[in-house]
């Protein structure tokens, strides 16, 4: 009996993690509550998967390919697919394989285009994360060893150096 309250306050935490913008606190949201809601499981999926996270790109994918909470897009579920496999997941190599054949090369091409591009994009979602985690360190929030600061300090200084004038613009905003 003791088992379901605890369930539950995990996921409300896992639930303010994930609308607090943090990609596996969706991730680990979306894995708890898609087996008896699958609408918001694929939405948190998706939110952890443009941000990045593999898992739940392939999680993406299967639930985009069956219609699981979602509209079925084979199309849409071919491009996560690709990203999760790309990425390392190896589950992903046998959709992939199968949705190519099914979708045909001049489509396939297609979806290696968006591939790449949301792969572009998710890496500037993980830049901005990383800045807005340094800066919540920084502003006091928490409060990191020296060394830890300094770690900190070079990945974003780095970060904000490789990402361009979006990262610069919200290290502005986040500073004020």
């Amino acid at each position: 009996m003791g088992a379901i309250p605890e369930r539950i306050d995990g996921e409300k935490w896992l639930e303010q993690a994930a609308e607090g913008g943090d990609p596996f606190g969706a991730y680990l949201f979306a894995e708890s509550v898609f087996p008896r809601d699958r609408t918001t499981g694929t939405k948190y999926y998706r939110q952890a998967a443009e941000q990045g996270v593999s898992f739940a790109q392939y999680r993406l994918g299967i639930a985009l390919r069956d219609g699981l909470g979602v509209s079925v897009d084979r199309q849409a579920a071919y491009v996560w697919l690709l990203i999760s496999q790309q990425a390392g997941v190896a589950q992903a190599a046998d959709a992939v394989q199968a949705l190519e054949a099914e979708l045909g090369s001049a489509n396939v091409e297609k979806g290696k285009t968006a591939a790449r591009d949301l792969q572009a994009k998710a890496g500037l979602m993980q830049k901005m994360v990383l800045v807005a985690l340094f800066l919540s360190h920084v502003r006091g929030r928490r409060t990191p060893c020296p060394v830890r600061r300094n770690e900190l300090t070079r990945q974003a200084n780095n970060t904000i150096a490789g990402c361009g004038r979006r990262c610069r613009r919200i290290v502005r905003i986040q500073a004020d």
